[in-house]
């Protein structure tokens, strides 16, 4: 008997408790389903590690088409921001376009959610417009969305604080990893054919941001009924139309990340170098400029029954097994040449992307006046000269043959995105047909400190006077087969001009 009464005290008490804590729950907006569900697993990945009841919605950086947001909520293809003045986040005109719409609601949301995504995740909106998007395309996808995204997040307060912390323990030579705030994990909701057909983008992915990916088919599985709540302690979001609905600027110059890039204050060329590094450190490459820092600690793996989903695809990994695929031209041998990489910083390597074997190309006389040109710089003992056919290199070598040049040189085309991993303070060489000019590889110029120069035929343009030409000019002779011609003392000279200033 005496046992059966406690028992029946233990459930009493078992019952009280639970009741009190129901009461706390209600008042916290834990009462749903869901609720109940992250309350018990507030530890666990995937589950919020905080109550999200009654946060406000921020807009804390970036402009229209490259905005960054805190505390935001998502459910059956809708954003929801909660913020009492609706003057101080974006509108729907602003911040979307195509299938996904945006609510502002003054009132808190009440809603748990079903899913949070901690951190900074970078969101790419391409794909819910109908019609044209770049993402199967290196530039596009790497260069403008990625890029874009990265410059977006440094304009926000939290990402200089960091820088600013990253900086004062670099130089004080503390032990450690600190960087600068970097986006946890990439979005790419909508669109499944992400992927080029070299196997660039998922390169880029897998460098930058490991397994962390959602593609298409994984968001699906978290949003696929339409009732699930999701929340994000930050998103970046990219949206292409939205940019250019918003920027003059992108429509005159066909360039989505343009504003984001010229914003006010610009953006530090340092805002990409932590995803430079971690590019550099996945292609087993080393950088003088990261070599006094420690390797960065390796992405945790995502926990068991984690709805961080792993990165997988059903068909076959076309990076995995790719050899030598470069980009816009074409399969090749994929030879392994061991280019060297300079720990000499007195080397001037003079990088030269050959296109020949294109329809984008130099008039053949051109072109061998152009080698020879670059034999006689070769000659000297502080120059290297690497003559490049990307379609013969696999990826690690095309990153490698980049990644410590002073200059590169080419005709304007998608091998130029990779002045992406090239270092601060080196030149592009960008040769156009005469008459025509984009302002694709000059922005990205711009926004990573590098020099830039452009050649069409016997004029050499300098970046602010290729400014000046005030729109786009002349691109589709970028396109009709139309061979380029070159004045080959013109890159004499602008090369001279280079290593004298070197």
């Amino acid at each position: 008997m005496y046992r059966l009464r406690l028992n029946r005290q233990h459930i009493l008490i078992g019952i009280g408790t639970l009741s009190f804590v129901y009461i706390l729950l209600s008042l916290s907006g834990y009462t749903t389903q869901s609720g109940l569900l992250s309350f018990l697993s507030l530890s666990g990945e995937g589950r919020c590690k905080r109550p999200t009841n009654g946060l406000i919605s921020e807009l804390v950086g970036g402009v229209p088409g490259f905005f960054v947001l805190e505390n935001v909520w998502f459910r059956n293809e809708t954003f929801y921001l909660h913020n009492p003045s609706h003057e101080s986040v974006p509108t729907e005109k602003q911040l979307l376009t195509g299938k996904v719409n945006l609510v502002i609601e003054p009132e808190p949301i009440r809603y748990q959610p079903d899913h949070c995504f901690d951190k900074t995740s970078l969101f790419l909106n391409e794909g819910a417009e109908p019609g044209w998007n770049g993402l199967w395309h290196y530039y596009h996808f790497a260069a403008e969305n990625i890029l874009g995204g990265f410059a977006a997040l440094s304009t926000t307060d939290s990402w200089k604080q960091s820088q600013s912390q990253s900086q004062s323990q670099s130089q004080s030579n503390e032990l450690g990893w600190n960087t600068p705030e970097y986006p946890s994990r990439l979005l790419i909701p909508w669109e499944p054919g992400w992927k080029d057909v070299w196997g660039m983008n998922e390169m880029v992915i897998k460098a930058l941001f490991g397994k962390n990916l959602v593609d298409a088919k994984k968001w699906s599985k978290l949003t696929g009924r339409g009732t699930e709540w999701i929340f994000f302690d930050k998103i970046i979001l990219v949206d292409r139309w939205t940019a250019h609905r918003n920027h003059p600027e992108s429509n005159q110059w066909n360039k989505m990340a343009l504003p984001i890039f010229e914003s006010k204050p610009k953006p530090s060329p340092s805002f990409f170098n932590e995803a430079r590094r971690r590019m550099l450190i996945y292609q087993g490459i080393k950088d003088m400029e990261f070599s006094h820092l420690p390797p960065p600690p390796p992405p945790p793996p995502p926990p068991a029954h984690s709805h961080e989903f792993e990165y997988e695809d059903e068909r076959e990994d076309a990076f995995e097994h790719q050899q030598g695929h470069g980009h816009g031209h074409g399969p090749g041998p994929g030879p392994e040449p061991g280019y060297p990489f300079h720990e000499n910083d007195q080397i001037n390597k003079i990088v030269y992307i050959d296109r020949q074997n294109t329809t984008r190309k130099l008039y053949d006389e051109d072109h061998e006046s152009l080698m020879q040109v670059l034999k006689d710089f070769d000659k000297r003992p502080n120059v290297e000269i690497l003559h490049v056919l990307l379609e013969n290199l696999d990826g690690k070598n095309q990153i490698k043959a980049v990644a410590d040049a002073t200059v590169m040189i080419g005709i304007h085309g998608n091998g130029l995105t990779h002045e992406m991993w090239m270092p601060q303070e080196s030149t592009l060489i960008e040769i156009f047909p005469v008459g025509a000019f984009l302002r694709d590889y000059q922005l990205v110029a711009d926004v990573l400190g590098h020099n830039y120069v452009a050649i069409r035929n016997d004029t050499a343009l300098s970046a602010e006077e290729c400014i000046k030409l005030g729109a786009e000019q002349e691109a589709g002779k970028t396109h009709d087969g139309t061979q380029i011609p070159l004045d080959p003392d013109v890159v004499r000279q602008v090369l001279n001009t280079i290593l004298d200033n070197q």
